[in-house]
């Protein structure tokens, strides 16, 4: 191995990066003979080589720039090797491995850009979808508020009916749940129809008015029931109400 192209797989072998690698991405380099050269390219590329040796600025826009370049220069140190100028020779190899580094780092960097491009393509694309996203749950999320607002005034209202329903409504005929005689005081009250019909009218007018006062004071019991039975739905109406 020449000590040019050991010194370039060195400096690449060296490089380094965190992240994403500055290996450059796989592509194959054509060779390009200087005979395979048209008339034109050899007359365009001469010059740019002198123009390269003369001003010490590499003028190679593409890749194809770079090999016929090239080709250009081995074909100059071919002739001054024949004609015995070891030392142009020489010099010539120089602008060789200068153009041929500039190349490596150029086809570098160009990779790691086109490598970049992707990320940020990737990074843009994935940022938008995120953005979608948080745009589309905003929506949502607004939506839900809107309805449960909706939806706990109309609570409201139907509690607030409840309450004043509640304070309005207290309805002289107990429900029938509330509304039921003991066994014993139905058994008192057949034993005075008993009495009736046996004609035993004293004795049945005394089962009448212990009929008649136990009657009362079961409905008062059943009446305090009820009551209470209202005012625990009340507060708790109250108690949801103040929670929501």
């Amino acid at each position: 191995m020449s000590s040019a192209k050991k010194t370039r797989l060195q400096r690449a072998m060296s490089m380094k990066a965190e992240g994403l690698s500055l290996t450059p991405i796989v592509r194959i380099n054509p060779y390009i003979d200087y005979n395979e050269l048209s008339a034109g390219d050899k007359t365009k590329y001469a010059k740019t080589a002198k123009d390269i040796m003369e001003t010490k600025i590499i003028k190679c826009k593409t890749s194809q720039d770079y090999f016929k370049c090239m080709a250009a220069f081995r074909e100059q140190r071919r002739q001054l090797a024949l004609k015995g100028d070891y030392d142009g020779a020489e010099r010539i190899d120089g602008y060789i491995r200068k153009l041929s580094d500039f190349f490596l780092e150029n086809h570098m960097y160009t990779s790691k850009a086109e490598l970049c491009a992707v990320s940020e393509f990737v990074f843009s694309t994935q940022r938008d979808t995120v953005s979608t996203i948080s745009d589309q749950w905003d929506t949502k999320i607004e939506n839900m508020k809107s309805q449960y607002k909706r939806e706990l005034s109309n609570l409201e209202r139907q509690n607030a009916s409840k309450l004043e329903k509640f304070d309005n409504s207290h309805p002289d005929k107990l429900p029938i749940r509330y509304n039921k005689l003991s066994p014993d005081l139905l058994n008192l009250r057949e034993q005075e129809k008993h009495l009736i019909g046996s004609r035993r009218f004293a004795e049945a007018k005394q089962y009448h008015k212990e009929y008649e006062k136990r009657k009362k004071e079961e409905l008062a019991n059943q009446k305090r029931q009820y009551s209470t039975m209202l005012k625990s739905a009340e507060l708790r109406l109250l108690a949801w109400r103040e929670e929501s």
